[in-house]
């Protein structure tokens, strides 16, 4: 009887010694690499160029008087606000009043002397009617005659002139805006032209900035521009391209102009800005949107790859794509991709075609 138990234990032995081999075969067994995925389903939209600009006013001038003198007062000081019309700034007015008296004279005297002559004229065209004078002496009268309408009409401008000027010795604002800069103090003598003031305008901004000969032909004017301002917080707003000069400017980029629609608050002259452009390429609405991580580039080609499942047979079909552009941290690719096809995004190098996978599932984890 003892031997049968003997042997019981035994068999027993032997089956849970061959329970144990078998799961550890099965253990053993290799378990299939389980890959992050994405479906294809994105395409590629319009591509984004950003190019730094500048903030300007969208008027900016130079003021200055159109006369010579000396400045005996400035009525505004940087920063100051100023409506159109509003004097700025006055010259010392004794100098153009005394021209203005001078030329008063002038006036009346070539008028007396326009008076004689026709007095004479009359005369001397009654007489010649008569056979009294001789022609000669009928033609030196009325050379005289319009050579005193002519000396009136000369000394009439150098009045209007003296009186202008006298008006010009107050400087006024051309349009409404707000002062810049001053260029003088108080009696300094100035002379015409010379600036005065600069005047920039309130709250029609522009940004001005230059696009790369690649660029110019995506842009026409009217585009519409998405204008940030990092000395904002990133602040943004919408702009309108304005003005696109034919002619590059420096290192072959093309000077633009770009008005905004509305400034937001803080906003001043000379701050830095930066423009978002969106514009059709060979690729929009052709390539697949896909993470960096996605691609295994392929050494010396310039090309690289991307590993399809295969839900059917759970492998791995390697194909090759080009790289046509850039996005942030994506790339658009362009290759025999299909949408609604699964593509392994991580951990790419470790794959190869024909390799059998199952689709990471990060709820089994929980």
């Amino acid at each position: 009887m003892s031997f049968f138990r003997h042997l019981f234990f035994v068999l027993a032995a032997l089956a849970l010694s061959a329970c144990e081999q078998k799961q550890a075969f099965q253990e053993a067994k290799p378990a299939l690499r389980a890959i992050k995925y994405m479906a294809l389903d994105q395409r590629a939209g319009l591509q984004q160029r950003r190019i730094a600009g500048v903030v300007t006013a969208a008027i900016s001038t130079n003021v200055g008087f159109e006369i010579n003198g000396q400045v005996i007062e400035l009525l505004r000081k940087v920063g100051d606000s100023v409506e159109t019309g509003e004097l700025l700034a006055r010259l010392d007015p004794e100098p153009s009043r005394l021209r203005l008296a001078r030329a008063e004279n002038s006036v009346a005297q070539a008028q007396a002397t326009l008076d004689d002559a026709r007095k004479k004229f009359a005369q001397q065209r009654k007489l010649r009617q008569r056979g009294y004078v001789t022609q000669a002496e009928f033609d030196t009268a009325e050379a005289a005659l319009k050579n005193a309408e002519g000396a009136v009409g000369v000394a009439q401008s150098q009045l209007d002139l003296a009186r202008r000027d006298l008006v010009k010795t107050g400087l006024k604002a051309p349009f409404a805006g707000v002062i810049a800069r001053r260029e003088v103090e108080v009696f300094q003598e100035v002379t015409g032209g010379q600036t005065i003031y600069a005047i920039q305008s309130e709250g029609e901004d522009k940004i001005e900035a230059s696009l790369p000969e690649t660029l110019i032909n995506t842009v026409s004017l009217g585009s519409i521009v998405e204008v940030s301002f990092p000395p904002l917080g990133g602040a943004a707003v919408q702009g309108v391209v304005d003005e696109i000069a034919p002619l590059t400017g420096a290192a072959n980029a093309y000077p633009i102009e770009v008005r905004l629609d509305q400034a937001p608050p803080g906003l001043r002259s000379g701050m830095s800005a930066e423009l978002l452009f969106r514009f059709e390429t060979q690729t929009t609405g052709k390539a697949f949107l896909v993470p960096m991580t996605a691609l295994k580039p392929k050494a010396g080609t310039g090309e690289a790859s991307v590993f399809v499942f295969d839900p059917s047979s759970e492998t791995l079909t390697e194909r090759t794509v080009t790289v046509a552009n850039v996005e942030n941290n994506s790339l658009e690719i362009i290759g025999a991709l299909k949408a609604g096809e699964i593509i392994a995004t991580a951990g790419v190098s470790f794959l190869h075609d024909g390799m059998k996978v199952t689709l990471f599932n990060a709820k089994s984890l929980q």
